[in-house]
């Protein structure tokens, strides 16, 4: 089997997902998702998170589901190894679009706590990398 460095393997998880038609979303809560022991988290995905001031409790739950572990560890990697600002600009303004453009049907999921929960989550670690630049 290969080993990927720095947590690559899970930047693969999310990209076989997507081209395998995957519907990510449907396992990104505890509900749904695949538990991960904590101690698996993918170091540059927990520093971005204590970056992003994330609380650690949050930061335990999320980082347990692995969908949510991996696209954090995906961001992490993109903001650690992508040294050009404007494609950095334009990558986290676009996952702020697509964070702003699940707004707009915020009424089905307000009695979701665990979407909302995973929403916020997110849209912290946009904020933060947005304001890194």
């Amino acid at each position: 089997m290969l080993s990927y460095p720095c947590g690559l393997s899970y930047v693969r998880n999310i990209r076989n997902k997507a081209a395998h038609n995957s519907v990510i979303l449907n396992s990104i809560t505890n509900k749904s998702g695949i538990i991960l022991d904590i101690t698996r988290a993918n170091s540059l995905a927990s520093e971005l998170v204590i970056k992003a001031k994330v609380s650690r409790t949050v930061r335990r739950k999320k980082l347990s589901i692995s969908t949510i572990h991996d696209i954090t560890t995906t961001l992490a990697i993109y903001d650690t190894f992508i040294e050009s600002e404007t494609m950095k600009e334009r990558r986290y303004k676009e996952l702020q679009e697509l964070l702003k453009r699940a707004q707009r049907e915020k009424e089905l999921y307000a009695q979701n706590d665990e979407i909302i929960s995973v929403y916020r989550y997110f849209n912290q670690i946009t904020n933060y990398l947005i304001e890194t630049l």
